[in-house]
């Protein structure tokens, strides 16, 4: 399936959107002292973003 490049560019900012927003929401939550199995819940989720950007970023 053939994606043009602009396409590519808009899921690459909006990764990093999420990315930037799950950062600090994590840097927020940090200071409200979390269970641990939150901060897991998070840490993966950001993992999950990160790879996805980085796959994306690939692509281009």
């Amino acid at each position: 399936m053939y994606k043009s490049k602009e396409f590519c560019y808009l899921r690459v900012e909006v990764l990093l959107l999420k990315l930037l927003v799950l950062l600090l929401f994590l840097v927020l939550v940090n200071t409200l002292r979390l269970s641990l199995q939150e901060l897991v819940l998070l840490r993966a989720q950001l993992y999950k973003l990160f790879v996805l950007l980085v796959l994306e970023v690939l692509q281009l």
